[in-house]
C-alpha cells in the first residue's frame, strides 16, 4: 500500500442487508478497503459468499445498509458514490470505472438502442463534441479512435511474439 498519496477508493465499513432476509444474515457486513493507484485487488470467494453485492455497493448500484464509498477521481477531490446523483454515478462509470458483469444482459440498458449502449461507454474514451457534431459523427469519430489503439496495441503483441 502507497501511504503517501490518499487512495483512489476507500470503502469504510460497507454492510448490505437484503429486505426479507433472516434475522442476523447480511450479504456483506464490516467490509473495509482501500485501493491505491497502481494497485489490484482481487475479490474471492465461494459461489453466494457476497462478492458480487459488494462489487455492486461499491460502485453504486445497490445502496449499502450501512458504510461508505469514497472515490477520488482523476480531476481531484473526494466523491461519496452514495450522495451523489446517477447521472453523476454514470459519468463515473462511463469515464474512469471498469465494470463486468457476470451475465451480459445486466450490463445494457434495455430501455435504450444498442447504438445507445454502445456511444454510452464510447463517449467516455473520446474528447468531447465539437460545435455542430452530430451524436452519430462524435460516436463515429470516437469508435475509430479505439479501433486504431486496439490496432496498434495488437500490432505491437504481435511484434513481441515474433522475438519468442
Amino acid at each position: 500500500m502507497n501511504e503517501a498519496s490518499p487512495p483512489l477508493l476507500r470503502v469504510t465499513g460497507l454492510g448490505h442487508r437484503f429486505a426479507g432476509a433472516r434475522a442476523g444474515h447480511w450479504a456483506v457486513r464490516d467490509a473495509t478497503l482501500e485501493l491505491h493507484a497502481g494497485e489490484v485487488l482481487a475479490i474471492v470467494g465461494e459461489s453466494g459468499s457476497g462478492k458480487s453485492t459488494l462489487l455492486n455497493c461499491v460502485a453504486g448500484r445497490i445502496v449499502p445498509t450501512e458504510g461508505q464509498v469514497l472515490y477520488r477521481p482523476r480531476a481531484g477531490g473526494v466523491v461519496d458514490v452514495h450522495a451523489v446523483g446517477e447521472r453523476r454515478r454514470r459519468e463515473l462509470a462511463r469515464s474512469e470505472w471498469g465494470f463486468v458483469e457476470q451475465h451480459a444482459h445486466e450490463g445494457l440498458r434495455m430501455n435504450v438502442s444498442a447504438g445507445a449502449n454502445v456511444g454510452e461507454r464510447l463517449m467516455g474514451c473520446a474528447r468531447p463534441p465539437r460545435a455542430g457534431w452530430s451524436a452519430w459523427n462524435w460516436t463515429r469519430r470516437a469508435w475509430t479512435i479505439r479501433r486504431v489503439a486496439f490496432r496498434a496495441a495488437c500490432a505491437s503483441a504481435c511484434r513481441s511474439r515474433a522475438t519468442w
